[in-house]
C-alpha cells in the first residue's frame, strides 16, 4: 500500500533512545508500515562508540535522513547464521545517506529500490526503539486455543503490520490473528497454516537488526542486478527460489524454481546457455551415483530397471552397456567409479523434457523435472544444487524462438518422439544466480528468505560497501 509521508531519520547510538513517535502512532491497516502523512524525527541521541565502526574512519555523520515513506510491510528473516555477522553494526542509516549520494539516478529513481530504502528507514526505527522481545519456548499456538504467549505474539505481529492495532492483552487466538499469522508465514516462505510451530517461532524471534541487515545487504546489491537485468539475460535468485526472464530489459517471464538444498546448495554463478536439449539424458553424477543411487541399487536389484538407469562403460569412444547383474555393487569403493550411471529420456528421468546447457565447472545447468508437485512447497531448496525450472518447456519455446533456427512446431515435434535433440543457439542468453534475501512487493509486502550461500556473495557485497563508503572493508564480513 501506498504512501504519502516522510520519515526524517536521525542518527545516533540506541542508548539512551526514547520512545519512537513512529511505532505509536500506527496506521489500522495491517498493509501499512507507516502512518500516513507521518514526519517521523526521533530524540537527538549521541554518537558515543561510533568510533571503532571502520565505515566511519573518523568522518562527519549525516544528522538526518530524509526517506519518502510510499510502501512497505515488515519483515522477517529465519537466517540464524546471520546472527554472527551483523551488516546493522555498520550504522543502517549512515550506510543508506552515503549510497543516496553515490547510486546513479537510474538505480536511486527505481521504485523498488526506493521501497527497500523506505524498509530500511523503518526497520532501522524499530531497532533503535529496542525491537522486539522473542517469544519463549512453548507449545504451538493454534487457532482457538487460550494461551499466555498469545499476547506477546499479538505484540509482536502488531509491531511488523502484520495485525492492526487492538487488545494487544488478549490470549485468545482468534481469527484475526490467525490471519496475521498467515500473512507472515506468506511473506517469509514458511508453510501458510496459521499455527506457530517451530519454524514460524524461530522466524519471529530474529532480532529487528537482523533484518535491518538482509535489506541494507538488498540495497548494496541493488545495482549490480539493475545492471545484469537491463538486456536480455535470466536471474535466478536462490533464496527466493524465483526465475526472470529479461528481455531488452523488459520483464517478459517469470516462474518458481527449486534450488539446492542446504548440504548442496547452488553456487553463485554467472554462465549463459549455449544450447537446449529436448529429451534429454540425465547423465547421473558420480556422488549422487555414490551417496544415493547405489545404496537404492544394493536395496531393490531392479532399482535400475525401474527408472530407466543404464550402466555405460568409461574410456571408449562409444561407450558399451554393462550387465549390472555383473557388478558387486557392495564393494563399489570410495575411489573415481570404474562405469557411469546414464537414466533414459523419458517420464521417469529427472531432467524432465528439457534441459539447458550451461558450461561452468560446477555442472550446474537449468531443467525441467519430472516432480512438478514440488514448485508448490513454500521451501524450495530440494535439488543436488542444479536449477529445475516451473513452466521449462514455456521458457524453452521463448528462448528458441528468438535465438535458434527451430522451425515452427520444432518444439513439439521433437517432443513426440524420444530421442534427445539438441539445439544449439544463435547467441548465448546470459543467465545469472544471485542472492536477494529482503525485497518488497509493489503492495508493499517485505519478503524475507534464508540466504544459505552468504558466504560465496562476499566479495562483491564487499565491493560495493567500498564504492559507497570510500573505505577499506575489506577484512569486514558483508552478511546477509
Amino acid at each position: 500500500m501506498a504512501l504519502a509521508g516522510v520519515l526524517s531519520v536521525a542518527v545516533g547510538a540506541a542508548q539512551g533512545a526514547e520512545p519512537d513517535p513512529l511505532l505509536s502512532g500506527r496506521s489500522d491497516d495491517p498493509g501499512s508500515q507507516f502512518a500516513a502523512s507521518q514526519t517521523y524525527k526521533p530524540a537527538k541521541r549521541g554518537l558515543e562508540g561510533r568510533a571503532a565502526s571502520p565505515l566511519f574512519n573518523g568522518r562527519d555523520l549525516p544528522h538526518e535522513i530524509s526517506v519518502s515513506a510510499e510502501t512497505a510491510q515488515a519483515c522477517s528473516n529465519n537466517d540464524a547464521g546471520v546472527a554472527g555477522n551483523r551488516l546493522a553494526q555498520i550504522d543502517a542509516e549512515y550506510w543508506l545517506a552515503a549510497n543516496e549520494r553515490t547510486t546513479s539516478g537510474s538505480v536511486s529513481d527505481d521504485p523498488a529500490y526506493r521501497r527497500l530504502r523506505d524498509a530500511l528507514a523503518f526497520y532501522t526505527a524499530l531497532v533503535h526503539s529496542g525491537g522486539w522481545q522473542s517469544l519463549p519456548a512453548g507449545p504451538s499456538l493454534k487457532p482457538g486455543m487460550t494461551h499466555d504467549q498469545v499476547g506477546g505474539l499479538r505484540r509482536r505481529l502488531n509491531l511488523t503490520r502484520d495485525l492492526p492495532a487492538g487488545d494487544q492483552g488478549s490470549t485468545l487466538f482468534d481469527a484475526e490473528l490467525e490471519a496475521a499469522v498467515r500473512r507472515f508465514q506468506s511473506r517469509n516462505g514458511l508453510d501458510v497454516d496459521g499455527i506457530v510451530g517451530r519454524e514460524t517461532r524461530a522466524m519471529l524471534n530474529v532480532p529487528a537488526d537482523i533484518r535491518a541487515a538482509a535489506i541494507a545487504q538488498s540495497l548494496c546489491r541493488y545495482p549490480e542486478l539493475v545492471a545484469k537485468q537491463s538486456g536480455t539475460s535470466i536471474i535466478v535468485n536462490v533464496p527466493g527460489a524465483k526465475l526472470r526472464f529479461f528481455r531488452d530489459g523488459e520483464l517478459i517471464f517469470s516462474s518458481r524454481v527449486i534450488v539446492g538444498r542446504a548440504d548442496w546448495p547452488t553456487p553463485l554463478i554467472s554462465d549463459a546457455i549455449s544450447a537446449i536439449e529436448l529429451n534429454p539424458y540425465w547423465n547421473i553424477p558420480p556422488r549422487i551415483a555414490r551417496q544415493e543411487v547405489i545404496p537404492r541399487i544394493i536395496r531393490d536389484p531392479e532399482y535400475l530397471r525401474s527408472q530407466g538407469i543404464r550402466v555405460l562403460s568409461l574410456g571408449e569412444a562409444k561407450p558399451r552397456e554393462l550387465d549390472p547383474a555383473q557388478i558387486d555393487w557392495t564393494s563399489v569403493g570410495g575411489g573415481a567409479l570404474p562405469f557411469r550411471l546414464r537414466q533414459d529420456p523419458g517420464p521417469r528421468n529427472a531432467m524432465g523434457l528439457v534441459k539447458f546447457r550451461l558450461n561452468n565447472p560446477h555442472h550446474i545447468f537449468l531443467h525441467d523435472t519430472s516432480a512438478r508437485q514440488l514448485f508448490d512447497n513454500a521451501k524450495r531448496n530440494l535439488s543436488h544444487g542444479c536449477v529445475r525450472v516451473q513452466g521449462a518447456l514455456d521458457l524453452a519455446k521463448l528462448i528458441l524462438e528468438a535465438r535458434s533456427d527451430l522451425p515452427p512446431n520444432g518444439l513439439e515435434q521433437a517432443l513426440e518422439g524420444d530421442a534427445p535433440v539438441v539445439v544449439r543457439l544463435r547467441a548465448p542468453i546470459p543467465v545469472h544466480l544471485v542472492v536477494i534475501s529482503a525485497w518488497v512487493d509493489e503492495d508493499g509486502t517485505v519478503n524475507f528468505r534464508n540466504d544459505p550461500t552468504r558466504d560465496t556473495a562476499q566479495k562483491s557485497c564487499i565491493a560495493s560497501i567500498n564504492t559507497i563508503a570510500g573505505n577499506n572493508l575489506s577484512g569486514r564480513q558483508c552478511d546477509s
